[in-house]
Parts: C-alpha cells; structure tokens; sequence
C-alpha cells in the first residue's frame, strides 16, 4: 500500500548544523518510506509465471509477510476503516476467493475487504491481504472491473512483491542514501546546498521507484488478465476500468485517485492490457445480481448525505429494467430506512420480495425495516421464513440472532449463532452477538470468553487478555470454562496466569 508522505515545517534553530540534519532526517524517513513502496521484477514477454527465488525469502519470509499484513488490517480495525457489514464481507470473500483459486500459485489463504474511504483505490499488503475502497467499488460499472482490479492486487501477493523490492532496492537506496549524506556534511551547514542534494537523492530514488513501478505493474497486469478469464470473468475488464478512471482523471484534475499514484497507468500498459484480453473469449456475464445489491447497500452504508443518495437510485429506478431496477429499489429503500422513513421504505421491499423471493439480501431488508418500524411478529416471521430458504445463511442469521436479543429471546439467539461456522466473514459479529446472548442469559464466563475473541479478531489483544484474566477470576466459573479460558490466556500471554 504505497501513500505518499509529507512533512511539516522544520523547527527554526540558531544553529548552522541542526536545520540540514533536521532536514535530512525527515527526508530519510521519506526516502525509506519510498524504499518500501518500490518494486522490482524482472517483466516476461510470456504468460509463466517468473522464477521467484530464494532472494525475498531472506528478507521476508512467508510466515513474517502474513504477520505484517495482519497487523496492519488490525490496526484499520481498530480505526474504524473496515466496512464490517457481514454481506458486504461475503460478497468481496467470495469474488476475492474466486479469483485466487485460479491465480495459480500455492499461496496461502487470502482474506479481502472493503474499506470506507472514498478515493478510488486498492492495494495488497503482505499475507494475502486485499484491500478494496468503497470510491472504487462504486466507480466500477460492472463486476468484471470490479474482478479485474482484484485479479491485479491477487498478483501483487502471489508475486510477493513487497519482499521482492526490499531485496532489489536495499544496496541502491543505501548508496543514494549514503551520498546523500556526504553531500549534507560537506555542505557546512549551506541549506542551499543540502537542498540541492536532497532534491538529487530523491530525484534519482523516484526515477527508480516509477520504473520498478510499471515494470510490476505489467506483471500484475498480465497475470491478473489471464486470472480474469480463467475465473469466468471478461478479462477486459481490468483495461477498461484503467481506461475510465485515466479519462475521469484527465477531465477531473483535482479527482482522488489514490490508485493512479500507486498504479501508474500509460497508453501503452492500456493497449497491451487489451491486446492480452483479445486473446480469449468474449462470452462472460458482466454483473452478477450480487455485485448490483453490494453497490447499492455499499453506496447507503459510506455516503454521509442521503439525500444524493436517493436522488441516485430514484433515477435509476426510472431508468433501468430487470436486475438493475430491482438493485436500484432496494439501494433507496435502504437509504430511506437509514432517514428513518420506514413508512415509505416497507412497501418497496415487499414489493421486491413478491418479484425476487430468492434473494436473500431483499429478505433480509424487509425483516430489518418491518423490526425498526415496530412490527415484530411480522418480522420475526419474515427472518423464519427466509432462514427456511436460505438455512445458515450468515447475514440473515445475524440480523435473526440480533432480532431476538432485541425481543428478549437469548436462548434462541444463541442456539442460531451456534449452528454458525466460525470460518466465513462476519465472524467477528457472530462472537459480540454470542457474548451478548450469554450476557443475557447470566452466563458471565462464557460472555468473557467470546468477547475476549471479538477483540482478538478486531487486533486488541490486551483487551482479549483483560477479558480472559477477569473471567477467571469470578466466583460461578466452573471447571470446563476456567480450562478453557486458561488455555486462550496462555496463548496469548508470555507466563501462565496464576491459578
């Protein structure tokens, strides 16, 4: 995840030495920030896959990779950066998993996941995690663009890129870095001379980062393409999405796209994207059903001013047919559910529902709507009904399972949250969910437990561990959950808790 960084002002001082050093200090953090978001591959002509070597493995294995990257998903946990709306999560898992099951390597599991930030970009960290912001998920305009810009970030992964330019770039940049500096020292103390200097060190660092850049980018590029279409995706999907945002951006100058800083896109990279999807076959659905719900409900959940929003869909429903229509019609009832106008966003769902009775998501926004506007027995048998067709279907489950702790039915609750598995999105959700339902039901252990691995899974591990020492402390705690939470705590902690 390349971002460009800045730097404030330096400090006045009367020195003549500590202004420069000062200076070169904060320039150094900048070049080593570029040093980590500078790639290098070796670019093939052909569609194998290129040699990876040993070299990255010396200097970030497998294993330090994954680390890296879950710790920084954790820390946009903890930011509040992550959309955690279980259907959401299902539908970027499941075209994310998709993909990286024919991007034909042996890399580990990949985890993706939309962000609320509204600059059009996406980025791959370490470990197989793939990130996507909701700007370029709703600029995209089809699915395929959607799975092209994947297909990319996947072959960012799988190429291991980010150990692979630490490696390519470390004795370069430590020489730049090096002459740098001997510039500054000779320059006793003229700012005007280390100026001149930094400007050179970076000049040359950034010539070398861009054409790392592109030359990773091709790989990516190339790699991604045949993804697509091995998947059952239009591969010029990834091409026609680069060619949109180079033209919004031409005419929109002032257009955040975070993904043009840190994927340079050119005419040439364009055309070759095209020529390599020429290649293959044109017979590919564009948009699924699912991919036109989750841009609508993503569109509701990240835009502050609803009333655009509806604007939007309502001139949607006036201009589309068919699954798009029905997409549009659920993305205003949302938004006029999220105004707090259940009144007029009831008969919109029914309606949808009565035309679609197989989609779940619809479903789901009915028992919701019909619950927020009092009508309980009416929605409890909606989420019954649903959970019928779609049985241990994730977020109609949650949504049931808060439904009943709402209407004072825990036991319920928790038998549903129970026939959950614990490997699919919305995970985290089901462990809060579970904890409030033990709550409920006076089982304060068994509450402690699971929300010590809600924290766990949002990256607070001292929370976790508060949790877990507190539970072992309570008088009711009986021996089949004190063995238990002892054994998490000691995975967690250097020393055993005491007994």
């Amino acid at each position: 995840m390349n971002r460009d960084k800045s730097s404030g002002q330096p400090a006045s001082t009367s020195g003549i030495v500590r202004h420069p050093i000062s200076r070169f200090r904060v320039t150094l953090l900048a070049l080593l920030t570029l040093i980590l978001a500078t790639p290098a591959v070796v670019f093939s002509q052909n569609d194998a896959l290129p040699d990876m070597g040993t070299a990255s493995d010396n200097i970030l294995s497998p294993q330090e990779e994954e680390q890296l990257g879950r710790q920084v998903v954790e820390q946009l946990h903890r930011q509040g950066v992550i959309v955690q709306d279980p259907l959401i999560a299902a539908y970027i898992t499941d075209i994310g998993r998709q993909l990286a099951a024919y991007s034909g390597t042996n890399q580990g599991p990949f985890f993706f996941f939309v962000t609320r930030d509204q600059s059009i970009n996406a980025f791959a960290l370490p470990g197989g995690y793939v990130g996507v912001n909701a700007g370029l998920f709703l600029t995209s305009t089809n699915e395929s663009e959607l799975a092209g810009v994947l297909a990319h970030e996947i072959a960012h992964v799988t190429q291991r890129h980010i150990a692979r330019r630490i490696e390519a770039t470390r004795t370069a940049n430590i020489a730049t870095t090096a002459a740098v500096l001997a510039a500054i020292l000779a320059s006793s103390g003229d700012a005007q001379v280390t100026e001149a200097a930094i400007s050179a060190g970076m000049a040359a660092t950034t010539e070398n980062a861009i054409r790392f850049t592109l030359q990773n980018e091709y790989e990516a590029d190339r790699i991604g393409i045949r993804t697509l279409e091995e998947a059952g995706y239009n591969p010029s999907g990834m091409a026609s999405f680069f060619k949109r945002l180079q033209q919004y951006n031409r005419l929109y100058e002032s257009a955040d796209s975070g993904f043009l800083r840190t994927h340079p896109v050119t005419s040439d990279r364009i055309s070759e994207a095209q020529n390599r999807a020429a290649n293959y076959g044109s017979s590919f659905e564009e948009s699924s059903d699912a991919y036109l719900i989750t841009k609508a409900r993503l569109r509701v959940l990240t835009t502050r001013e609803l009333t655009p929003v509806i604007a939007h869909f309502d001139e949607e429903r006036q201009t589309t047919t068919g699954a798009q229509w029905q997409a549009a019609t659920y993305g205003q009832a949302l938004a006029l559910k999220a105004r707090g106008n259940n009144a007029a966003a009831l008969p919109l769902l029914i309606a949808l529902v009565e035309q679609a009775p197989t989609v779940p998501a619809y479903r789901l926004a009915l028992a919701e709507s019909q619950l927020s506007s009092r009508e309980i027995t009416e929605s409890l048998d909606t989420y019954e009904k649903s959970l019928k067709l779609f049985p241990i279907n994730y977020p109609l489950t949650l949504s049931y399972a808060r439904a009943l702790l709402d209407t004072g039915n825990a036991q319920k609750a928790r038998d549903q949250l129970l026939q959950l598995p614990s490997d699919q999105p919305g995970h985290a959700d089901r462990l809060r969910l579970l904890a409030q339902a033990a709550e409920a039901l006076g089982q304060q252990a068994d509450s402690q437990y699971y929300l010590a691995e809600y924290y766990l899974l949002q990256g607070q591990r001292s929370l976790a561990i508060e949790q877990l020492q507190i539970s072992l402390t309570r008088a009711d705690i009986n021996e089949i959950q004190k063995a238990r939470a002892q054994s998490r705590l000691n995975t967690l902690i250097d020393k055993p808790a005491p007994p």
